[in-house]
């Protein structure tokens, strides 16, 4: 459309040097009167001002003459227009390259005639421009949220794969001498003297009296042992010496001296160490479960590590995940497949094999009276009951089922993973760790049928850089366990088999969250691992000054 002055959007486009000088009354008077022959003439000698329109009807003029532009008004106005048009035609395909323009609906907006909009009586709503995406709502089209899909695969066993760097990096010398400088032959040296004595492992004393004990334990001594983030701990079985062992998440496995303050530290593996065990029959030996898909032994006494049993780095799962003696000769192997394997240590192969569940299995444990029976727990949530003479002689794998086990443990309520499940030490109860930020007590005095008992919350929602909760029973008592928190300030709690809060172990020098615990088979002592690789040892002033009584009659000696 034309403006006020009767531009076009090209005229005001181009400078006016481009264009002809326009008289705007003439172009009113052109567009008004009726475009005859004659009505031209008039229009010329009005321009002129020579006549009225009267007489220009009387006039005969030569209409061809007259009419004709001049030969140089006719080139400049062909210059303007092909200048005029060429610009169209750049901007027109600009706007096409650009996708502002399609061609096929110009073409149609330029031969079909629009027919004329009709405005609707409704009122028009008016519309928002949204500046972000649009929302929509995970639950209702059956998704889990973000921050469960990361909490699941924070707390999930890591699957090491053939490709990964961790099953690239396993040691495969079946046998790695521990003694690698003077300080860790002296430190082995010393031990080897307390190797041989026998535990005098006291009878189970009253549940008042261990209570006596856990309120009279105090922080005595930290240390940081270990370079990285403490994963698996246990307390050697010696009552002459207190000795920590600890494996860290890099494949380190440590032993504390607490007695002398003495550290020495070893690398038998290249992935995260779940579970260490002293041999009951033999204190020399110590076993050790790593993620790198190796278990290994290590005596004391020769300082030496024996590979024991390994995986398969051709197949896809091939992390473990922890272990549990039969006898001296038989472990129980939890793989991150699902698979439980007995595992002869003679052969150092599995003889036979328990397909328990779909996913890796977190924690296996023998039942402390009945040895036939073992209890698993694994990352889908499930615990179960299994029996060691229904053992098959083939590996199976199977995504949807599973081998026949004689019970499993449920819960009204639906429950999340499990990071682990333990029988007491009669085997009349099992305590389990699960992400749905309960413990779970269970009565399993009838294998067949188990219950649950009760039911506590407890925050286990330990995050990526703490190590995961498992509840722990004291090794005396089937009344006791304990359990890290997540709570401030920090400390480690007491429970009892009802779910009852005890106690709470804490100290203004405890100044991080200790996930991983252990404690002395036959004393009242605990330790417990941080993310930082330091632990903090509890005890009582009685044990404390025993021990520091021994270690100076030893210097005498």
């Amino acid at each position: 459309m034309a403006n006020k002055l009767g531009l076009t959007p090209t005229e005001r486009k181009y400078p006016r040097r481009n264009r002809k000088a326009v008289n705007y009354e003439e172009r009113f008077l052109e567009s008004s009167i009726e475009d005859t022959p004659t009505s031209r003439k008039r229009l010329k000698f009005m321009r002129n001002g020579s006549l009225s329109e009267g007489e220009v009807e009387n006039e005969d003029i030569n209409e061809t003459k007259e009419d004709e532009p001049e030969e140089s008004e006719t080139e400049e106005i062909s210059e303007y227009e092909k200048l005029r048009l060429k610009n169209l035609e750049e901007n027109r395909r600009m706007l096409i390259e650009l996708g502002l323009l399609n061609p096929k609906k110009e073409k149609q907006v330029v031969t079909k005639p629009q027919k004329p909009k009709v405005k609707s009586k409704a009122k028009l709503q008016e519309t928002t421009v949204r500046s972000t995406p649009s929302k929509y709502s995970l639950r209702l089209r059956g998704k889990a949220s973000g921050k469960d899909v990361l909490h699941e695969l924070f707390q999930e066993s890591p699957t090491i794969t053939p490709d990964s760097k961790e099953v690239k990096k396993r040691i495969e010398e079946e046998v790695l001498p521990m003694s690698q400088d003077g300080e860790s032959v002296d430190f082995l040296e010393g031990l080897k003297a307390f190797l041989s004595q026998e535990s005098s492992v006291s009878s189970k004393d009253s549940l008042d009296s261990l209570i006596e004990d856990m309120r009279l334990m105090q922080l005595t001594t930290a240390a940081r042992i270990n370079s990285s983030r403490i994963q698996g701990m246990c307390i050697h079985p010696l009552e002459s010496k207190l000795l920590v062992i600890s494996g860290n998440t890099g494949g380190e496995l440590s032993l504390w001296n607490v007695t002398e303050g003495e550290v020495v530290q070893f690398n038998p593996h290249k992935a995260a160490v779940n579970c260490m065990t002293v041999d009951k029959t033999d204190f020399s030996k110590v076993f050790s479960t790593s993620h790198d898909g190796t278990v290994r032994r290590a005596d004391l006494n020769k300082s030496v590590f024996d590979l024991v049993y390994q995986t398969d780095e051709k197949s896809n799962f091939c992390h473990l995940t922890w272990h549990e003696h039969i006898d001296p000769n038989t472990l129980l192997v939890a793989h991150g497949t699902g698979d439980v394997a007995v595992v002869d240590l003679r052969a150092k192969a599995a003889q036979n094999w328990y397909h328990c569940h779909p996913r890796s299995v977190r924690t296996v444990h023998l039942h402390p009276t009945q040895q036939d029976y073992f209890l698993s727990a694994s990352g889908l949530g499930e615990c179960k009951i299994w029996d060691l003479r229904n053992t098959k002689k083939v590996r199976t794998y199977s995504k949807k089922h599973t081998d026949q086990f004689v019970s499993e443990l449920t819960s009204p309520s639906k429950r999340k993973g499990l990071t682990s499940a333990f029988f007491s030490p009669d085997g009349s109860k099992v305590v389990s760790t699960c992400n749905d930020d309960y413990l779970h007590f269970y009565d399993t005095s009838d294998l067949a049928n188990p219950r649950e008992t009760h039911k506590v919350m407890h925050n286990n929602h330990t995050g990526r850089w703490l190590s995961v909760f498992k509840a722990v029973w004291h090794p005396q008592s089937s009344d006791l366990l304990f359990i890290g928190s997540m709570q401030k300030p920090n400390l480690i709690q007491l429970y009892s088999a009802t779910g009852q809060l005890m106690r709470e172990l804490k100290d203004k020098e405890l100044t991080t969250i200790c996930p991983v615990i252990s404690l002395h088979p036959s004393l009242p002592v605990l330790v417990g691992g941080n993310s930082s690789g330091k632990a903090h040892l509890f005890t009582t002033s009685t044990i404390s000054d025993q021990l520091v009584k021994r270690e100076e009659e030893d210097d005498s000696s």
